[in-house]
């Protein structure tokens, strides 16, 4: 119909990681505002491709380069996709209109190129933390205030069965993350023993586990389990969960979706007060925002003997999810930003 904007996807949806399922999201929210989405090449996984079917969504399905005859003058996204920075000069010569969405709070390598070179014609950030880390590099190579936009990542809580785990046995904690070490906090053993000397009957799990995380942690204790990102889906490791206890190392949390999974799932969680994690959780409402090890510690004995209170902050995160994930706004903010590009009207303010 007029005046519906395309958008060509450099990259496709996965379950593991934070890209693929954030942009999977963002499908389900194009789509529900009537945004035609195109994908450069089909998703690795047959699972994917009936689900993106289901939307509505087409495929170019090139498998060695990006065809450019019907792509040319359009908008082409890229979600920390290296093949998209590789080609950037491409689309560029061919007309194109560049939109970069990357997960990370720091500039790739693989991004450097092109904002130095060709430069994206907008940066979109996912959260206020992301924002504030890249606006002054960003600037610094060269782009205008108004090329760098908040949109914030959607989520679908319909996706999630929300099932608190009951309180029966052992009282179970433990997070979900990245097989790499820089996702994981190098005493995370010493604060789940404190956890457990503190309750008592306490038994831990932790996906993903690999030789990155276990160089920086140490090889998990007998009352701990540690599973392959493979092992189990992230909902059947999520409700295997009376409370998530979640702090990163050295990695500056986005916008951390793992957190909306979780809420989803009907898990509170005990997550460090600073990063993305400020912008998800309401503390002490929706879960818990700590500092040192002995807050996530009194924290996580609250919840163990205190079940009422417990399944308050399950019911109220879950609540909060189509706030803290408007899909239609965020959907809505994406077409404006199309429509402007290709010459439509005026794009909105953020969806933040």
């Amino acid at each position: 119909m007029a005046g519906t904007p395309t958008i060509y996807v450099a990259g496709y949806p996965h379950t593991v990681g934070g890209a693929g399922p954030h942009l999977w999201s963002l499908i389900r929210a194009w789509r529900q505002v009537g945004i035609d989405v195109c994908l450069l090449s089909k998703p690795k996984h047959d699972v994917w491709t009936p689900r993106l079917e289901a939307q509505g969504v087409r495929f170019l399905n090139a498998k060695k380069r990006w065809k450019l005859p019907e792509i040319a003058g359009g908008v082409v996204a890229g979600w920390c996709s290296k093949r998209f920075c590789r080609e950037a000069a491409r689309f560029k010569d061919a007309g194109c209109k560049l939109v970069w969405s990357g997960c990370m709070t720091f500039l790739m390598n693989e991004e450097l190129v092109v904002h130095i070179g060709h430069r994206f014609d907008r940066v979109i950030c996912n959260s206020a933390f992301q924002e504030a880390r890249l606006r002054r590099p960003l600037q610094n190579y060269g782009y205008k205030p108004e090329q760098i936009i908040r949109i914030p990542t959607g989520f679908w809580p319909d996706e999630w069965t929300f099932q608190p785990k009951p309180r029966e046995g052992a009282f179970t904690i433990g997070r979900l993350g990245r097989n790499a070490p820089d996702k994981y906090d190098p005493k995370l053993w010493q604060m789940y023993v404190q956890i457990r000397e503190s309750i008592g009957d306490v038994q831990a799990r932790v996906m993903a586990w690999g030789p990155g995380p276990e160089k920086m942690c140490g090889k998990p204790p007998e009352w701990a389990t540690a599973l392959d990102s493979k092992d189990e889906s992230a909902e059947k490791f999520l409700h295997s969960l009376h409370a998530m206890v979640h702090r990163s190392g050295s990695a500056r949390e986005n916008r951390p979706r793992v957190c909306m999974e979780a809420m989803a799932c009907g898990v509170p969680v005990l997550a460090e007060a600073r990063y993305g994690w400020l912008e998800l959780i309401e503390d002490g409402r929706t879960g818990y925002l700590c500092g040192e090890d002995r807050e996530f510690v009194s924290r996580a004995t609250e919840l163990a003997k205190d079940e009422k209170k417990r399944l308050t902050i399950c019911n109220q995160a879950r609540e909060a999810l189509p706030e803290i994930a408007d899909n239609r706004a965020i959907g809505l903010a994406w077409r404006d930003l199309l429509l402007e590009l290709s010459g439509g009207k005026e794009a909105s303010t953020d969806a933040a």
